[in-house]
């Protein structure tokens, strides 16, 4: 049995190579479905690093600062992860590897909607953060179809993307079955926990607010209709997202899924702890200028 992943070892994962977070959920398939092949998983990969590189038919390579190849290579692992620790505790519905295939295309294709047409020129795929779902379930389904996937398992595809982002409202998604549901909080979860749990998270926030303007400019919204007027604003509202906004996702829309990235052998939890990390140094970088102006 593989050992639990450690804090160290988590934090060592190159991210930026999807070869090596191939090599890592091959392992942990290995571990959870031991007489299954596993070939299939690698092309998976490199087949979504090539889109990401430009070497995909009609689209752009990603330019996008904060949504790129690093982030969907750490919403994947976490995922296959916290999917790897439930079934290891034989958590019901049980996931077949039918499944964990399904769950694995629609986390790797989850983004794909910030991918820019070949005939656009206009600044970055950031502008389309506020339609990147949307965008992405009609990507996948145009890749899927290319490669002769069933009509079934891209409509499955679709939906469990749909379930990321803020937006997403999960009780609303029409599942098929109780393992598409599990699936579908599991791929919210490391869209969200993927992220947040970088050790990186706080300094790349920036690379975040960036995107998120490009589109506020791109939709044409004034100030006061923006969620966020500045970078600055959306450092002060991050703690409220995570405690408030963030808390109540997991446990109320995706069924707690979450508690299972904790590996129950040694009662680790890597993700957490650095995200809970993460949250307190943007405390202290929101309450350093308020210390400031006290002195």
């Amino acid at each position: 049995m593989a050992a639990a992943l450690k804090p160290l070892e988590f934090e060592r994962i190159n991210f930026h190579d999807p070869d090596s977070v191939a090599e890592l959920v091959v392992e942990l398939h290995r571990e959870i479905f031991p007489n299954l092949i596993t070939d299939y998983i690698p092309a998976r990969f490199s087949n979504v690093a090539e889109m990401f590189r430009g070497n995909y038919p009609g689209y752009q390579s990603m330019d996008t600062a904060y949504h790129d190849l690093e982030h969907t290579m750490q919403a994947t692992f976490c995922m296959f992860y916290l999917l790897s620790n439930r079934h290891r505790e034989g958590a019901l519905p049980k996931l077949e590897e039918t499944d964990f295939n399904i769950a694995l295309v629609a986390i790797l294709l989850h983004d794909i909607g910030y991918l820019k047409e070949a005939a656009d020129d206009e600044g970055t795929g950031a502008k389309y953060t506020h339609v990147h779902e949307f965008r992405s379930c009609r990507h996948a389904r145009e890749y899927l179809r290319k490669r002769n996937w069933p009509e079934e398992a891209i409509q499955s595809v679709e939906r469990l993307i749909s379930c990321t982002g803020p937006r997403s409202d999960i009780s609303m998604v029409h599942f098929t079955s109780d393992e598409e549901r599990v699936m579908g909080h599991a791929i919210c979860t490391a869209d969200f926990i993927g992220q947040m749990g970088d050790p990186r998270y706080v300094e790349k926030l920036p690379l975040l607010y960036a995107e998120f303007e490009e589109s506020y400019e791109f939709q044409g919204l004034d100030t006061e209709e923006r969620p966020f007027t500045s970078y600055e604003d959306m450092l002060q509202k991050t703690p409220d997202f995570w405690d408030k906004f963030l808390h109540w996702k997991m446990n109320e829309q995706c069924g707690g899924i979450w508690h299972y990235l904790q590996d129950s052998r040694d009662e680790s939890n890597p993700y957490m702890d650095t995200a809970k990390s993460n949250i307190e140094k943007i405390r202290t970088l929101i309450a350093k200028p308020e210390a400031e102006n006290t002195q």
